[in-house]
């Protein structure tokens, strides 16, 4: 994934940029129509999709891109793939949930535990 994003930044119309042309409008479609109804229907706040789509990939991607280098260069517990998700899904509706969408959403990430540390200890 590294490389690949490499490649579509440094060569846009490069074999990535190829693939990203023919993938993104389906995540737009798919992903953007569902960000749309979900505006629409005052659950989510009302922000361009493209901003919606980057804030709720972009921590993700980071997070992917920079897992290897983290993992093996700082001391602590690194949560799961899973555990990520979680967390950034977490973090993005609290950042576009509007007052009416907030009633329906619980928060499973605000008890966030590294997989490898027992509940209690932290």
């Amino acid at each position: 994934m590294p490389a690949m994003l490499a490649e579509l930044l440094a060569r846009p119309e490069g074999s990535a940029g190829r693939i990203f042309e023919q993938y993104f409008p389906r995540v737009l479609n798919s992903v953007g129509g569902w960000l749309t109804a979900e505006t629409r229907a005052g659950r989510i706040r009302n922000m361009p999709i493209p901003l919606l789509l980057q804030q709720l990939i972009g921590p993700l991607v980071t997070h992917l891109l920079f897992r290897p280098v983290l993992n093996g260069g700082l001391a602590g517990d690194h949560p799961t793939v899973e555990e990520a998700c979680e967390v950034f899904a977490d973090g993005f509706l609290r950042a576009v949930t509007t007052s009416t969408g907030s009633e329906r959403s619980g928060s499973s990430a605000a008890a966030y535990q590294p997989s490898n540390t027992p509940e209690g200890e932290s």
